[in-house]
């Protein structure tokens, strides 16, 4: 967490780099929500605590045209997506803490997204870049065949 860093561009009016204690100092938020997979097993009740991840957008302003974002995991290789309009739901965050203690680097910390809606492949483990686009950008496990939306469907 000491030398974490969130780059968050594209198109925004003010592009910003977020360190871990910046998105501490931001309004948090806790969710309890299960956890699905898209294979098929699921966590019950997983206690998640962090940034709505609206408010990071907020703070750099997208601009009209943005439409969509990508995360980028630390790896370089891993992305992911959402519409600008999932990404701004209340049930999707930044998160920083699971089950009341520092997201663990196996669960994707220091820094990770958990999306309530969707599969767990759409919560980007290991996060260090949000870039906003103009369109959707298939992500890692859509080029694999994995559903755009991720959306769980109860």
């Amino acid at each position: 967490p000491a030398t974490y860093r969130l780059s968050v561009s594209g198109l925004v009016t003010r592009p910003a780099v977020f360190t871990f204690a910046d998105l501490q100092a931001m309004p948090q938020t806790s969710l309890i929500r299960d956890f699905h997979c898209v294979t098929g097993w699921s966590v019950p009740q997983v206690h998640w605590a962090g940034v709505r991840l609206s408010e990071v957008l907020d703070h750099v302003e997208p601009t009209p045209n943005a439409r969509a974002i990508r995360f980028r995991s630390f790896d370089g290789e891993y992305t992911e997506n959402m519409t600008l309009e999932q990404a701004r739901r209340p049930d999707v965050i930044v998160a920083l803490r699971m089950f009341d203690k520092p997201v663990t680097h196996d669960h994707g910390g220091p820094v990770r997204i958990y999306s309530a809606p969707m599969y767990g492949y759409k919560s980007t483990k290991w996060l260090s870049a949000i870039e906003v686009l103009d369109h959707v950008e298939p992500g890692y496990w859509e080029t694999h065949g994995y559903d755009l939306n991720g959306l769980i469907q109860n």
